[in-house]
């Protein structure tokens, strides 16, 4: 009888151990994904794990937490709390929000670290002289610091029949060898009065000089463009 019951008992453990085999094979085979991702199916055990580190390219139309447990709550599909670095990023919009001011500027540091600036106000234009005269045929430098608008004619105010040339030099030294502007007017009938007019650039550190050419009545300006 002791010996049956010991048969009985090896029987009976034998079974519990095939049966919880069988039980464990069966659950694993259940809780497999049924295919791999993208195409597992939502909903299907296994399909709904985190983005895996696979090289296959996968799709996840929910929102996306990355270095945080939770995902995005506004409209923003990812949500990333830490450093992006990419070489080329494509965005249709763009919105840097720490330190945002209305009328500011967005400026970048020698690392390309970008923030928000105020918009910075124009120094006020510094002209000390507004119209100087201009002497016949002598080289002025101008050391003004702005850009100079010369503006000279020449006439006969007598009536004489003879021409009215004036003639603009610029050049980067005293030799002002570049012939910039030039004005020539034909007077042949006597007791006509005829005027000759010329007006040029000079860049900040040049020189220049205007030429009444035959020594008619003569008037020229030198005027600061302030900046």
């Amino acid at each position: 009888m002791k010996n049956n019951m010991s048969f009985i008992k090896k029987v009976a453990v034998i079974a519990g151990l095939t049966l919880g085999a069988f039980s464990l094979s069966a659950i694993a085979d259940w809780t497999a994904p049924l295919s791999a991702p993208p195409t597992c199916v939502t909903g299907n055990p296994g399909c709904d794990a985190p983005i895996n580190a696979s090289a296959t390219g996968q799709g996840k139309m929910g929102k996306l937490g990355l270095g945080s447990i939770t995902a995005p709550t506004g409209p923003e599909l990812l949500k990333v709390l830490g450093g992006v670095v990419a070489d080329t990023l494509v965005t249709r919009t763009l919105a840097v929000t720490d330190g945002v001011a209305s009328s500011s500027v967005l400026t970048s540091d020698a690392s390309g670290n970008a923030k928000w600036q105020p918009i910075p106000t124009p120094a006020a234009a510094s002209c000390s002289n507004y119209g100087v005269s201009i002497t016949d045929g002598v080289v002025v430098h101008n050391t003004t610091g702005n850009p100079l608008m010369v503006v000279a004619y020449s006439s006969n105010p007598s009536g004489i029949t003879s021409q009215v040339i004036l003639e603009g030099y610029i050049g980067s030294t005293n030799s002002v060898s570049n012939h910039i502007a030039s004005s020539k007017i034909n007077n042949g009938i006597s007791g006509n009065v005829v005027t000759a007019n010329i007006s040029f650039m000079v860049p900040v550190n040049f020189y220049y000089k205007v030429l009444n050419a035959v020594n008619m009545s003569f008037s020229g300006t030198a005027m600061e463009i302030c900046r």
